[in-house]
């Protein structure tokens, strides 16, 4: 609860050793309220298969997704399960196997865990795998396509004609590609970078992300960053297409910006 992302938390509980109630029934009465969106669930040790097969069901029916953090990866975890809530944490090939049967995603980190959930309150389940990202920096560029390396995302080459699309609103000194470095020259050019940002978006992708690191306000303004973002949001709202706002650092999307960001349709 103390976290600084900018994750809207409607219920936080915790089920301690789960002795009278489990941690399957316990989510099936929180997915029910109108305010939750998506679940989060620290896993320890099932209290239920038959539970989370009735939760797994009832979250598709109400089109919420479950993110899940298990714990016992390791032989020190699942020792530390035992001493101290005196649960077994079974199998790790196990859980992740019965995780996946059910659909529920599983996450390795709470940062990711907080990240995951962030997404799916603001776009829900996303159709498919295709990702498009932008940044004015080659560095950034290279950042993101490694970024899905050994996932099941990508970033698909664009078409001749999409390629085309975007170039004649970059001009020849830049060279188009997914992920785009779309350079400086446009920068804080708001026409300028709608009309990129709108021919890039426009290829019908699951998710199209910008990368936009905030400056830190004791040292310089924000004022040019905005234009950038009014631009982003514009082509999203042309093509009807998902977004998110990405930093290299976490530190670098200040939670004063993510309720803003939420409010634009876009993922902070």
């Amino acid at each position: 609860t103390m976290q600084k992302r900018g994750l809207p938390i409607a219920f936080l509980m915790t089920a301690g050793n789960q002795a009278q109630t489990g941690l399957s029934e316990m989510a099936l009465g929180l997915i029910e309220d109108d305010r939750v969106t998506s679940l989060g669930l620290h896993i320890e040790a099932f209290d239920s298969v038959a539970g989370f097969e009735r939760l797994a069901a009832r979250a598709r029916e109400l089109r919420k997704p479950i993110i899940a953090m298990k714990v016992g990866r390791s032989e020190q975890a699942r020792q530390a399960t035992v001493s101290h809530t005196a649960s077994l944490a079974g199998s790790d090939a196990a859980s992740g196997a019965f995780l996946k049967r059910l659909g529920i995603a599983r996450v390795d980190s709470i940062p990711a865990f907080i990240e995951a959930l962030k997404l799916l309150h603001v776009t829900g389940p996303l159709p498919g795998y295709r990702l498009s990202s932008m940044s004015c920096s080659g560095g950034e560029a290279s950042v993101m396509a490694d970024s899905a390396e050994g996932r099941w995302v990508n970033f698909p080459v664009l078409t001749d004609t999409h390629r085309a699309h975007v170039k004649s609103t970059l001009g020849p000194l830049v060279a188009v590609a997914n992920p785009l470095d779309y350079h400086t020259f446009i920068w804080n050019n708001e026409p300028a970078m709608t009309a990129t940002f709108t021919a890039m978006v426009s290829g019908g992708f699951d998710l199209n992300m910008l990368v936009l690191d905030f400056p830190r306000p004791d040292r310089c303004s924000d004022t040019d960053w905005w234009a950038t973002l009014r631009a982003f949001e514009s082509a999203l709202k042309t093509n009807k297409a998902q977004g998110a706002i990405v930093s290299s650092l976490p530190e670098n999307l200040p939670e004063e910006y993510t309720a803003g960001l939420m409010a634009r349709g876009m993922v902070p």
